[in-house]
């Protein structure tokens, strides 16, 4: 799942590497970004996430407890918003954020008057399977700390900062594809 300002058809060619393992991949794109309609927010990217869940887990050629979500910056509160509705294997979260009301406090607004609170860190501390943080030490947007809060919170988290910002890190494929053996998902 994508981050702000970004659509799902940008990451179509550089999942390429993830499908040469032989993984499926499904890009959800959310209510009012790309050509989808709708308003965005945390209940509606909420229901497009576990309607898009439920109908790839129906699906007879899959292994539905082999799901693992991959989220970078919004796309990590989309893939924690899902987690928290369904089993999912493992989480792979990039660049994200602990909540989006200790977000807005950094610039001054007041928490409680945000509507879509993405509380990730709440998600993250009750999620049983493990988790790959990734984040960009040098990050101006979601500074590293809220890599670190989401790592202390987790049961079962592995936390790699990178040398990168927000929008310039590298895909780490090679640690995905590590995480993803580690967690079973692939073979070695």
């Amino acid at each position: 799942t994508h981050g702000n300002g970004e659509l799902a058809d940008w990451w179509i060619e550089p999942y390429d590497v993830v499908r040469s393992w032989g993984v499926s991949v499904v890009l959800v794109e959310y209510p009012g970004y790309g050509r989808s309609g709708g308003r965005p927010g945390q209940d509606t990217i909420t229901d497009v996430m576990v309607s898009v869940f439920d109908r790839v887990a129906a699906h007879a050629d899959l292994d539905a407890g082999r799901v693992v979500l991959h989220g970078r910056s919004l796309g990590g509160a989309a893939a924690c918003a899902l987690a928290a509705q369904r089993p999912v294997r493992a989480m792979i979260l990039e660049s994200t954020f602990t909540s989006v009301r200790s977000f807005a406090r950094r610039y001054g607004l007041f928490g409680p008057l945000v509507r879509d609170p993405f509380d990730n860190l709440a998600v993250v501390r009750d999620y049983r399977g493990p988790i790959l943080i990734l984040h960009g030490r040098n990050d101006a947007i979601i500074p590293a700390d809220h890599a670190r809060a989401l790592h202390a919170a987790a049961r079962d988290s592995d936390l790699e900062l990178l040398d990168c910002g927000h929008n310039d890190c590298p895909p780490s494929w090679e640690r995905i594809r590590t995480f993803l053996v580690d967690t079973a998902v692939l073979a070695p």
